[in-house]
């Protein structure tokens, strides 16, 4: 992975390599004019670089609580239609190369979840502690604009394996692409590589465990977790078969290789040694951006210079929590998210690389019709464009999520790295250290 490409022209003694500049120079025979022993060759063609650019969008925990079953469910018709959840932000979601996020439910089918005594449910499908969504969910998701969800985490298994498999069947026919859970040991073990705007990007997902139900005997496979105890012990072949898994892509010359990893402690704002470890682990083994989701509040950013085992640096990035993008948890900043977009660049004969983050912070908020998620900035700046009714609570959480956001994630960085704002967005630029 990360090759940087040299070419000898032996001929003529040019030397054609990576350089920072955007044009390559090539020379012309058409016109040599020969003085002595010295051969003078005239440059007259120039072909340019080509520049591939692109953008992968993240968001953290999508999850349906009973509140917001309710709100999205017509009696009249005996169908669910959560498309609001996502209405405001759905420019921003489609606007990205490709989006990304953390699907904390299953899609089990009407009646077919866990169903728990004196737990409320909705036309047979319930919310937390036992998370099986109506199916409507996945198609409303496709539509905000999102192209491949994790499956990986704590509620995987709220359905029992019948769910896993259900789930998949229903994401497949909603062509949302996934990772992290499987319906075999063959496809547990492919790395799913996709090409971007002529760069290669393999996804993985992982989880630290599945709220303690256990993996299924008859396929151990389904969910990619870590087995992790309330100690932070993993089962250390599971550990090894992940960092194996990101090893695979590495080997196989992946640009740029995305871990999606559920992890960390819930309504904690910085991680913890098990999160900081894991992502020191992944980093050396290949990873160029991992994206955590579990603790429902917004954890840091770090940027990382990786040296690798050939010599070469390289830039990783990881956001330890990228909160609660949409949910009903209204407590210690859950409503409060981000959409969290890498920038990447691939020159011929140069390094692919990441060259900036983007960052727009976005709030949950709730009414008697809908529970949905605002993007914060240009919500703030223009409250009149929105027919909402916020409480006071949301306004004061609106205005204190636009710099909260962008304050909290630079804690690691801030020393290192500066922002700009423009078009509703916190801009930090990778080459300017």
């Amino acid at each position: 992975m990360k090759k940087i490409c040299t070419y000898v022209m032996i001929g003529i003694l040019l030397f054609v390599g990576c350089s920072s500049s955007d044009q390559l120079i090539r020379p012309s025979l058409d016109h040599v004019e020969t003085m002595g022993k010295i051969d003078v060759i005239s440059y007259d063609r120039i072909q340019r670089h080509v520049k591939h650019e692109a953008t992968l969008t993240a968001v953290g925990d999508i999850m349906f609580h009973i509140w917001q079953l309710n709100r999205a469910y017509d009696s009249t018709t005996d169908t669910f239609d959560f498309s609001h959840a996502f209405r405001h932000l759905k420019p921003y979601l489609t606007e990205s190369d490709f989006t990304v996020g953390n699907l904390e439910t299953t899609f089990a089918g009407k009646n077919n979840g866990r169903m728990i005594k004196d737990r409320e449910m909705i036309a047979g499908y319930s919310g937390y502690p036992y998370f099986n969504t109506p199916e409507a969910a996945a198609r409303n998701i496709k539509e905000a604009g999102f192209d491949l969800l994790n499956t990986a985490n704590n509620h995987a298994l709220d359905s029992r394996y019948e769910g896993v498999l259900h789930t998949l069947d229903v994401l497949d026919e909603a062509e949302l692409l996934h990772v992290g859970t499987y319906r075999n040991q063959e496809e547990s073990e492919e790395v799913m590589t996709l090409t971007i705007n002529q760069m290669s990007f393999s996804f993985i997902g992982y989880t630290y465990g599945t709220n303690g139900l256990p993996l299924p005997e008859e396929a151990p496979y389904s969910v990619s977790s870590l087995e992790m105890d309330r100690n932070g012990n993993v089962n250390e072949a599971y550990y090894e078969a992940m960092l194996q898994k990101v090893k695979k892509a590495d080997e196989m010359d992946t640009d740029f290789i995305i871990v999606l990893i559920h992890f960390g402690n819930e309504i904690k704002f910085y991680p913890n040694v098990h999160q900081r470890k894991i992502v020191d682990d992944l980093f050396e083994a290949g990873a160029d951006v991992i994206l955590g989701t579990h603790p429902h509040v917004l954890q840091p950013i770090d940027i990382r210079t990786i040296k690798d085992a050939d010599g070469t640096e390289r830039k990783g990035i990881v956001i330890y929590s990228l909160g609660n993008f949409v949910s009903s948890q209204r407590y210690d900043n859950t409503d409060i998210g981000t959409l969290f977009t890498v920038h990447f660049e691939k020159i011929d004969y140069h390094q692919p690389k990441i060259t900036k983050v983007s960052l727009v912070p976005t709030l949950c908020y709730r009414n008697k019709e809908e529970i949905s998620v605002l993007p914060v900035c240009e919500a703030y700046e223009h409250i009149e464009n929105y027919p909402l009714k916020l409480s006071s609570h949301e306004l004061k959480q609106l205005e204190h999520s636009k710099t909260y956001t962008i304050q909290h994630l630079m804690t690691y960085i801030k020393d290192h790295y500066s922002y700009t704002y423009s078009d509703y967005r916190y801009h930090i630029p990778l080459d300017k250290e």
